[in-house]
């Protein structure tokens, strides 16, 4: 009896540790190739939990029109987070958002409701919404904030940009109805080629995304992944004036 009681005392910590471990929050990275014409290209989606994870804002500028960080994944790193991309746009002289941006309650930029930037990433305390700047409503509460665009997918349905055709690479940030959330970047494609594979079926089966906001593309693409089995990264060609980063829900 005794022998009995001593293995079960020694099984029930070794139990809930590894259910405890497979129940820990993580960010999912997913891989999805798309069928565009007669070619393909990759999107890859970090996938993350907004009742798990928040999404915040970094600043990127160091002063004097020089960059803080050189890369995403120096970025990542230094400020903590467990994922993160490159944000907004931006003037590379001087050194500047395009539209507004806030980062922990400080404000850079203007907020220009006639952009051709019609959408917002915004959080209000740690909650996260992707708004259109024509219902945007400027609140203190506001902590972090970029305006971009164009909308990608609104309410379940692909918007295409047939004004801008080139083939560049794409980051974005999206969310199903169900608080799933999803910073992203894709292979070369086209804006518009880029909002329908994001309502694609391949794509629709990983995430059901209901909102997609573009983010800066091209040579500012960069995608970043804390992983145990050594850390995912998409490496962008220059510095950019801002991030999206990913932390722990439970982060102050």
């Amino acid at each position: 009896m005794k022998l009995s009681r001593l293995v079960l005392l020694l099984v029930l910590p070794a139990l809930a540790d590894w259910r405890s471990a497979i129940a820990a929050p993580a960010i999912v990275k997913r891989d999805v190739s798309v069928e565009s014409g007669d070619r393909s290209f990759r999107l890859s989606l970090l996938i993350f939990s907004a009742q798990d994870f928040q999404v915040r804002v970094f600043d990127n500028a160091a002063g004097n029109d020089q960059a803080r960080f050189q890369t995403v994944a120096e970025a990542m790193e230094s400020l903590g987070c467990l994922a993160g991309c490159n944000g907004g746009f931006f003037e590379r002289k001087p050194f500047a958002p395009v539209g507004l941006m806030i980062s922990h309650g400080q404000r850079s930029g203007r907020f220009d409701p006639e952009s051709w930037m019609k959408g917002l990433l915004v959080v209000r305390g740690k909650v996260a919404t992707l708004e259109s700047t024509a219902a945007f409503t400027d609140t203190p509460d506001i902590t972090e904030l970029i305006q971009s665009g164009p909308w990608l997918v609104r309410a379940g349905q692909s918007e295409t940009d047939n004004s801008r055709t080139q083939l560049a690479k794409r980051t974005f940030i999206c969310h199903d109805s169900h608080g799933t959330w999803a910073i992203g970047a894709s292979e070369r494609c086209s804006l518009s080629e880029l909002a329908a594979a994001l309502r694609s079926a391949v794509v629709t089966t990983v995430l059901d995304i209901q909102f997609a906001l573009n983010l800066d593309g091209g040579p500012s693409t960069g995608l970043w992944l804390r992983r145990s089995e050594g850390n995912y990264y998409l490496p962008e060609r220059w510095p950019v004036r801002n991030y999206v980063g990913i932390v722990p829900s439970s982060s102050p």
